[in-house]
């Protein structure tokens, strides 16, 4: 599994990208590191690019509890994740990714799952426009 998390300074973005065969304990991490830079670059904008990921290893039991961690590990750094913006872009309709996708909005966690990176970015960046730009407490 690799990933790379980056800041888009001209959409004021955060990018994520992961490939390879991902576990519960490679999302934490990468989630850990998301919120590294979230907190670093104030931007609550996510967009998180799955198109390379393998979720075998994952069960229907770690996507449930998968929003309320990342919900900690944000509180850790400071971040209100409610108040962020998150796309997820997958390369497949997959049932987990749309679990996911529920389970964190009916927690309140402002999240999308798109097929197409550009219609993620567009989202995304039609928040930013509409002055949607949440603040982070930290």
């Amino acid at each position: 599994m690799t990933f790379s998390v980056r800041h888009d300074p001209e959409h004021h973005v955060i990018i994520a990208e992961i490939k390879g065969e991902v576990t519960l304990h490679d999302f934490q991490a990468i989630a850990a590191e998301i919120m590294r830079v979230v907190k670093e670059k104030n931007c609550l904008y996510v967009l998180t690019d799955l198109r390379g990921v393998s979720l075998e290893k994952l069960s229907v039991a770690d996507i449930y509890f998968l929003p309320q961690t990342l919900s900690e590990i944000a509180i850790e750094q400071g971040i209100e994740l409610r108040s962020a913006r998150r796309a997820f872009v997958a390369q497949e309709d997959h049932q987990l990714l749309r679990f996911y996708e529920t389970v964190s909005r009916n927690r309140g966690i402002d999240t999308r799952l798109f097929f197409d990176f550009e219609e993620a970015q567009i989202w995304l960046l039609n928040g930013n426009q509409a002055g949607i730009r949440p603040e982070n407490s930290g």
